[in-house]
């Protein structure tokens, strides 16, 4: 009896005294079941959570950039925090490809520098 969603819970008894203790157990148990109580929470995925959480900020510090006197720093925030929301939003098979692409490119270089490196 928890979670994020609706329980319904049904207790049969029997009229019949031979029933009576099992009866007793079954009304017991749905009085202690029905003072549950459940509190709803909103499943996020903390990767959205940041994502919006940047979003707002952009939105506030592009605000503070009309308005400001030293847009300079602003703006230097503002790239920063653009690039993070950029590298939060890519899907999987980008982050793989970009890994894959950083990888043949340390390889480029050790090579250059005379250093052979196997491919596993």
């Amino acid at each position: 009896l928890g979670g994020n969603s609706r329980t319904v819970m049904v207790a049969t008894i029997s009229p019949a005294a031979d029933n009576y203790e099992e009866t007793l157990s079954t009304l017991r148990y749905a009085d202690r079941a029905k003072r549950i109580t459940n509190h709803a929470v909103v499943n996020e995925d903390p990767n959205a959570r940041i994502i919006s959480d940047l979003r707002a900020e952009l939105e506030t510090l592009k605000e503070m950039l009309l308005n400001a006197a030293n847009p300079d720093l602003l703006l230097e925030k503002l790239n920063q925090n653009e690039t993070i929301m950029k590298e939060m939003s890519l899907t999987w098979e980008e982050k793989l490809k970009k890994t894959g692409q950083n990888k043949e490119d340390r390889r480029q270089a050790l090579e250059k520098m005379g250093v052979h490196v196997e491919s596993s």
